[in-house]
């Protein structure tokens, strides 16, 4: 520890970045880098859909990209809108408008960014 103290010994030590977060990290670099704002998340497996919009007010552009595995995105209010997302794969998201992402593995942690100006 850089203070000199030891941690508890219930206390699990956290194991190292996963794939998907390094992923994740790498990718917000080099977004940031150009210019954008970016937003950052990990996701288990079988979790239920993250719900989420990017508001009027703050952004006039906004995407969604899969920075590691496999997740499904659906923009606006219907079921029929959802589609896979693969690694590396940018959608556009409408501003304003309602979304959902999932990690779609069912045994790996999938990754992805908000890439917002």
């Amino acid at each position: 520890s850089p203070f000199g103290l030891s941690a508890p010994p219930w206390m699990l030590p956290r194991a190292r970045r996963s794939v998907a977060e390094a992923a994740a990290v790498r990718a917000a670099a080099e977004w940031r880098a150009r210019g954008y704002t970016v937003e950052a998340f990990v996701d288990a497996p079988t979790r239920p859909a993250y719900r989420d919009r990017v508001l009027p007010s703050a952004y006039r552009e906004a995407s969604l990209l899969c920075t590691h595995g496999l997740i499904e995105a659906a923009v606006g209010t219907t079921e029929q809108q959802a589609r896979l997302v693969e690694e590396g794969e940018v959608v556009p998201l409408r501003i304003g408008a309602w979304h959902t992402i999932r990690n779609a593995h069912t045994q790996h942690p999938s990754s992805w960014l908000y890439v917002m100006r």
